[in-house]
Formats: C-alpha cells, sequence, structure tokens
C-alpha cells in the first residue's frame, strides 16, 4: 500500500496554470488485511492516506490561524475508477469493514 501527501499552490495567468508542490509525506508499506480485490486495497490506502493528512493539517491549522492565512483545502485523487463510483456514486459494498471506511472517507 503506498500514498503521497503533497501541498501545493497554484498560480494562474491568462490561459494556463503553475502548480509548485513540495511532498510532506510518503508511505510504502504492507497490507495488514489479506484481499481479494484492488478495491478494497485501494479503500484501506486511502483511508491511511487521509488519516496522516487530517493529523498533519490539524497541526498545519494552529500555525495557519495565527498568521492568519486561508486554510488548505484537503484533495483527494485516486486512478480507480470502481473506488470513485464507491464514494461518488454510492457504489454497493458487502463488507462491513469496506463500508466502515468508505462511510468515513464520504
Amino acid at each position: 500500500m503506498g500514498y503521497k501527501i503533497i501541498i501545493a499552490n497554484e498560480f494562474t495567468r491568462e490561459n494556463n496554470f503553475t502548480i509548485y508542490s513540495n511532498l510532506i509525506h510518503w508511505s510504502l508499506t504492507k497490507s495488514k488485511y489479506i484481499t481479494q480485490s484492488v478495491l478494497a486495497l485501494e479503500i484501506y490506502r486511502m483511508v491511511s492516506g487521509v488519516n496522516i493528512v487530517i493529523a498533519i493539517r490539524t497541526t498545519l491549522k494552529i500555525i495557519i490561524d495565527q498568521l492568519k492565512l486561508p486554510i488548505i483545502p484537503i484533495i483527494v485523487y485516486t486512478n480507480l475508477y470502481s473506488l470513485y463510483k464507491c464514494l461518488v456514486k454510492l457504489g454497493t459494498i458487502k463488507k462491513k469493514r469496506l463500508i466502515i471506511n468508505i462511510m468515513a472517507l464520504r
């Protein structure tokens, strides 16, 4: 299971934009669960990454509030269409652990 956490700034000019980013955290670990589907593994990976992002953002929020800067949004990307369908289009899953993780991500 692997994920990357990146903090980025977007600068927009006339007809194009530039993104400057820094890698904040990355992880590549062996899964604790034996999965029989790619979807389940992706859900576990995304939940793990989002938990770390929330911890980092909570720390950054203390600094941001004192400096009176705008809040940093959390944006999650995936390249797995079936995961997108589960999260956005309310796909069906039968395993209880996965249902709990999907509800937490929503």
